[in-house]
């Protein structure tokens, strides 16, 4: 819950700062972090299917809307007028870009190291100095996480992707120790002597 949120837990309301989802599961070591918005299915369906495709455990946030104690908390992200002011749509090997007119970005501020919204067009800024979204990169994917405030937008999509081995993968893969003990295995149990209980 946002603070200010009143329910039955908190109500004069919420004085808790609600935890980031994705900044949680980045934290965690998770190896596929992505986000998306439960009404907007032409962006939910394909990333749910790039999070089964995964392998490993995925992990998505969906932004949802609750009737009853939160309703309308993501009017600026799925209302089709204000979306495109506040959504930016993450791509791999993309700028970031968004706007009605995709006409702001963000670069990163080498003074502070934190990622700052520009307007491509004004005091010098083009798109060549856009930042391009890389989903293998977990610094970047920390930064995006983190980012809030006014003038500054909500992303979606893949924050990060690693591709890493699963445990399953590991576990079962062939390894030289065991082809050898089973070598010695298979030695012991047919060589010698070997007799029938019947």
């Amino acid at each position: 819950s946002r603070l200010g949120t009143r329910s039955p837990t908190s109500p004069q309301g919420s004085a808790d700062k609600p935890v980031h989802a994705v900044r949680f599961a980045l934290g965690s070591g998770a190896t596929f972090v992505a986000r998306s918005i439960d009404v907007n299915a032409k962006h939910l369906m394909p990333t749910l299917a790039k999070a089964h495709a995964h392998k490993g455990t995925p992990f998505v946030e969906i932004l949802q809307d609750c009737i009853v104690f939160n309703h309308g908390i993501f009017d600026n992200l799925t209302d089709k007028k204000s979306a495109p002011e506040n959504l930016l749509h993450l791509e791999h090997g993309e700028p970031m870009i968004w706007g009605p007119d995709r006409e702001r970005g963000l670069v990163l501020d080498t003074r502070t190291l934190t990622l700052k919204a520009v307007k491509i067009g004004e005091d010098g800024v083009v798109e060549a100095d856009i930042l391009v979204h890389d989903e293998t990169n977990l610094g970047l994917a920390q930064l995006l996480a983190t980012i809030e405030g006014d003038g500054m937008p909500t992303p979606i999509g893949v924050f990060y992707k690693e591709p890493s081995e699963t445990l399953e993968n590991h576990c079962h893969a062939p390894n030289e120790a065991q082809a050898v003990v089973r070598e010695r295995l298979e030695k012991l149990m047919t060589g010698g002597h070997t007799w029938h209980v019947g």
